[in-house]
């Protein structure tokens, strides 16, 4: 059906004449063309994913569908409501690896463009759009600013690293506690409502972090690198239990390398020193403790208690024992 009515042609042309319109004096507000133009990206998309042998004949559609992406004149009630969601989507099966692609990508004259564009679409997003809605809202945009990061000259890779990872101002807290963008990324690759969009997050994380896994722990902190690493049967980088410094940031500041805090910011309870009283009566709980696990089979290690009392370790104070108060 694709040969016998021409749909690759028709599809290219329709798009070209719709992103004709959207730089010339000829735009237009008639609802019949922002109908038209969604009813032709869906087609799009779902050739392009049910037919993967005709992928590559769309590719002369990449730079039509850039042109109307970049538009800024589109106002939506929501960023990724149609047709900006419809073009993110069209854009996610094709190839766009190939040179056509990252000539439209990074024009000579404004090579940010895109990105720019797909990452103030993303910031949008985090603020427009539910738990229940990110799934089968945002996920293709991330996907989309992942194929745009991978293939882009370092200037755009750089510049793109340096809104979505955690900055300086996000270490002076537990990363992914902050209001900002690459927070909301670290929440989301962990969030169980939306299993692709945070396994497409996890990617874009570990393809910021030059695939390394101890870049991906020194940019995210190891609490959010461990499920991704350990899915991936990566191996756990050997520094991973010592302070680090933050990969992407010129700072020598040492981080903690589980939750990517500066250690330096970081805040302790302000509880008082337990009297010798209190840690005997600890000890004791703790003795208890591990003797019932021993008994139950759960664990057969030495009861450090025990050890502790047989090697001298440990006192036991008299009954009439006082604290000492200054």
């Amino acid at each position: 059906m694709i040969d016998k009515y021409q749909l690759v042609d028709a599809i290219i042309e329709n798009l070209g004449r719709h992103a004709e319109r959207h730089t010339t004096s000829r735009q237009t507000s008639d609802p019949m063309e922002h109908m038209a133009l969604i009813e032709t990206l869906k087609l799009l998309f779902n050739i392009t994913y049910y037919c993967k042998s005709r992928v590559s004949s769309f590719t002369p559609a990449i730079p039509h569908i850039v042109t109307l992406l970049c538009d800024s004149t589109l106002q939506l009630a929501k960023p990724l409501d149609p047709p900006i969601g419809s073009l993110v989507n069209a854009l996610l099966n094709l190839d766009l690896g190939v040179q056509e692609a990252r000539s439209s990508f990074y024009p000579d004259n404004d090579p940010k463009l895109l990105s720019d564009r797909l990452l103030d679409l993303l910031v949008r997003s985090t603020k427009a759009y539910s738990d229940e809605e990110l799934e089968a809202t945002v996920t293709a945009l991330v996907g989309v600013i992942r194929a745009v990061h991978e293939y882009a000259p370092d200037e755009i890779k750089m510049s793109i690293r340096g809104q979505l990872l955690p900055t300086e101002a996000d270490r002076n807290e537990v990363l992914g506690r902050s209001a900002s963008t690459p927070s909301w990324l670290l929440k989301n690759s962990t969030n169980p409502l939306a299993p692709s969009l945070r396994d497409t997050i996890s990617e874009l994380l570990f393809d910021m972090s030059d695939r390394d896994a101890s870049t991906l722990v020194n940019n995210v902190g190891y609490g959010f690198a461990s499920g991704y690493l350990f899915s991936k049967n990566l191996p756990v980088p050997q520094d991973a239990a010592g302070p680090s410094s933050n990969a992407e940031e010129s700072t020598s500041r040492p981080v903690n390398p589980v939750t990517g805090q500066f250690l330096d910011k970081e805040r302790h309870p302000d509880l008082p020193e337990m009297t010798d009283a209190e840690k005997e009566r600890e000890a004791e709980r703790l003795f208890v403790l591990f003797e019932r696990l021993r008994a139950n089979g759960v664990i057969s290690v030495e009861n450090p208690v025990r050890t502790a009392v047989q090697e001298g370790r440990f006192e036991e104070l008299p009954d009439d024992y006082q604290e000492d108060v200054d």
